[in-house]
Formats: structure tokens, sequence, C-alpha cells
């Protein structure tokens, strides 16, 4: 298992060679320095983009991260511009 500052420097990593990322955001327990800290915490992280369609289309961009136990993806419908 990936320790923490793996995780962190991967997301970081993602997101610096990915010029269509803009920012990366933590929220979640992670984020609240009084949060009790436990084995199964998750990562809970944002990436700001405005190509958010691009992301959407291309399944294979989240295996990057490594394999996906479980995934949450809501109902989206692509952004007419």
């Amino acid at each position: 298992m990936r320790t923490e500052q793996q995780i962190f420097e991967l997301i970081f990593e993602i997101a610096k060679l990915d010029d269509r990322i803009e920012a990366v955001l933590l929220n979640g327990s992670r984020a609240n320095p009084n949060s009790v800290k436990d084995q199964f915490q998750d990562y809970d992280i944002i990436f700001a983009t405005r190509h958010i369609n691009d992301f959407v289309k291309d399944k294979e961009w989240h295996k990057q991260f490594g394999e996906i136990l479980i995934m949450q993806e809501p109902d989206f419908e692509e952004t007419k511009k």
C-alpha cells in the first residue's frame, strides 16, 4: 500500500504533467486537521479544469492512479459551448 506522501506526490505529478488541470484541491477529512486519522480514510481530491468533457470522454484517465476498487460517477450530460 502507498504511503500518504506517495499518494500526494502522485496527485501533484499527474496535475503538473496535464496542462488541462488548473488547480488541485483537497477536501474531506484529510483537509480537516481536527479529524481523527484512520487506515480507511480516502482522498477527496478535486482537479479544477475547464476541459470537463475531455476527462468525461476519456474512460481510461483514472487508471494512472492505480487499480480502482470502488468508483462513483455522477450522471453527466455533455456541456454545450
